[in-house]
């Protein structure tokens, strides 16, 4: 079989590497952490994290897709997950009984916290003979392979101590940042084109984990609670070893709001949401976490060459070294596994040397770019309606036309009528493109419809902006003060610097 580099060790990387080794090709895997052992202890403890893992302190939820994908060619992962208590929930028992059908049992998503499933991929790679790690190692160009005087294909990868790794494929899973385009230019072929856009949020993470063992309502939006301040947005998400996560959004030009890095600025503003108030009292959960603050991302798709004259045979990149959307969507990590197992796929019945698993690049890239354009497209339309929103919030968002209907009116009437909830689901978990619920006017019209009859539960009501900073500027000057002491020594990251 063929020899193979994978560039990166995040989800893309690691996922990518365990599948082709499971498919019989012999992977090296270069990632720039040092070694870390991990042995029988917690697999749960953040503060073992390795450091170069990507928004390893954000909540995650994996979904349907991705669920689906390690059932079938890493069921020992999965096994590992669970026992690591990582939470399943199966959306399909939302749907009534009578109208289920086959394929609605893969609408499970996985809810654990980053690094769980990095440990677990981690030892299942530590497993497989056919893997060897290069720890402390960066890629930092491609090896030539010449035919009739022109370079046609990829040969390898050089690392930064100079050495040569020959290989009949790489792929590049090395994230965000990846310099693949720099890599290419270096062989001669032209850079991929690019498009981008700013997601224009900024997140505040925090941990915790039950006290006693009550949770909210499962009825209650589909993951957990959610709310939209206007000025702020807040979810729940429930993670793995009955914990769950609050993250808190804002948009990115709102610098008042910036001292939600700060634990106690963070609980301040959680006790003044009345439902986050519930949520994070102190006889019903405990923070096991600081404030996580992270900001700077984009929305990019890069377009490379999938013809041997655009971009040369035996490479291929995969996961956010592709394309890479806001993490709210909560769409990355289940497309790069499930890009990882579609690559292993591709490369069955193309062994050898000769570079003929490098001949599947060019297929791999011209299908994972028509999987990966309408996220992207879906992704960017709908921030760049929030940030139109927050300039003009008379804006109808009711309006089927409008990037953020789904959002606003489609997802919540979902949870009340079957008829529009399995779409939404299949949306949801990636088992439709994020663009064939638009496109069906009729549940458009008619989740239009069931939103104008809604009737509107009264609720207590959040403070308006002003009011909370208010309300902040009025609290005792001691804790304003160490909260300022706290800021000037560690100002959030505003970029996403790591790779995966």
């Amino acid at each position: 079989m063929a020899d193979i580099v994978v560039a990166g060790s995040g989800v893309a990387g690691q996922a990518s590497a365990l599948f082709l080794a499971r498919a019989g090709h012999h992977v090296t895997i270069v990632e720039p952490d040092p070694a870390q052992s991990i042995g029988p202890g917690d697999d749960t403890a953040m503060d073992g994290a390795r450091p170069g893992l990507p928004q390893r302190a954000q909540g995650h939820s994996f979904h349907g897709l991705a669920h689906r994908v390690l059932s079938q060619v890493a069921p020992d992962v999965l096994t590992a997950l669970r026992a690591a208590g990582a939470e399943e929930i199966d959306f399909s028992a939302r749907l009534p009984e009578e109208d289920r059908r086959p394929d609605d049992a893969g609408m499970v998503s996985i809810q654990m916290r980053r690094h769980v499933l990095d440990r677990a991929l981690t030892r299942a790679l530590t497993a497989e003979p056919d893997v060897v790690r290069r720890f402390g190692q960066r890629v930092t160009g491609l090896l030539p392979r010449r035919s009739a005087g022109h370079t046609t294909a990829c040969a390898g990868v050089r690392l930064a101590s100079g050495e040569r790794v020959e290989a009949d494929l790489v792929v590049d899973a090395s994230g965000r940042m990846s310099d693949l385009p720099r890599w290419l230019t270096g062989l001669g072929f032209p850079r991929p084109a690019e498009v981008t856009q700013p997601s224009g949020t900024l997140y505040y993470c925090r941990h915790f984990r039950h006290r006693d063992g009550r949770r909210w309502d499962p009825a209650e939006g589909f993951f957990g609670p959610t709310g939209d301040l206007g000025y702020l947005r807040f979810s729940v998400l429930p993670e793995d070893s009955g914990g769950f996560v609050v993250t808190m959004n804002t948009a990115g030009g709102n610098r008042a709001l910036r001292v939600l890095r700060d634990a106690s600025a963070w609980m301040f503003v959680a006790a003044r949401i009345p439902r986050l108030a519930e949520l994070v009292a102190a006889d019903r959960a405990e923070p096991i976490s600081a404030v996580h603050a992270m900001g700077g991302l984009r929305n990019t798709l890069r377009r490379f060459g999938a013809t041997p004259d655009t971009h040369p045979a035996g490479v291929v990149p995969i996961g956010d070294a592709l394309c890479h959307t806001n993490p709210t969507q909560g769409w990355g990590a289940s497309l790069a596994l499930w890009q990882a197992y579609r690559l292993a796929e591709l490369l069955a019945g193309a062994p050898g040397r000769a570079g003929h698993a490098g001949l599947r690049a060019h297929p791999a890239i011209r299908e994972f770019t028509a999987r990966v354009e309408p996220h992207y497209a879906a992704a960017s339309g709908e921030d760049a309606e929030r940030a139109r929103l927050a300039a003009d919030p008379g804006r109808d968002v009711t309006d089927p036309g409008n990037p953020l209907f789904l959002r606003k009116v489609c997802y919540p009437m979902a949870l009340h009528d079957p008829g529009l909830l399995r779409p939404v689901l299949r949306r949801i978990h990636l088992f439709d493109r994020p663009d064939a619920l638009p496109r069906d006017r009729a549940l458009l019209h008619r989740a239009r419809a069931r939103f104008a009859e809604q009737p509107r539960p009264a609720a207590a009501e959040p403070p308006s902006l002003d009011a909370l900073l208010a309300a902040l500027a009025r609290r005792p000057a001691a804790e304003r003060s160490e909260q300022s002491e706290r800021s000037e020594r560690s100002e959030p990251s505003e970029r996403s610097g790591a790779r995966r």
